[in-house]
């Protein structure tokens, strides 16, 4: 080999490493957009997790609610059922 053999391959293996340092860049800076777009991501989902959480929360106290008048009217039919049969029968 001779010297001017020598430069060359030494600008290649030069060059080869300076791609390789590059190409490690563009990795680690890739890895980390993915990272901060999982993460963007986890947190818009835990938001609509807890949005649709106090949802159906609301939607179960209306049930709640809308149950209880049911029960509560059922109860007051009764009597007054009760009441006029034992004011129609006078005992």
């Amino acid at each position: 080999m001779t010297e001017k053999d020598i430069k060359i391959l030494y600008r290649k293996i030069k060059l080869n490493l300076e791609n390789k340092a590059e190409s490690n860049e563009r990795m680690n800076q890739m890895e980390n957009q993915i990272k901060l777009e999982i993460e963007k991501l986890r947190n818009e989902s835990n938001e609509r997790i807890e949005k649709l959480r106090a949802e159906i929360k609301i939607k179960l106290q209306v049930m709640k609610n809308s149950l209880l008048k049911w029960i509560i009217g059922l109860i007051l039919g009764q009597t007054i059922t009760i009441v006029l049969t034992i004011i129609i029968t006078g005992k």
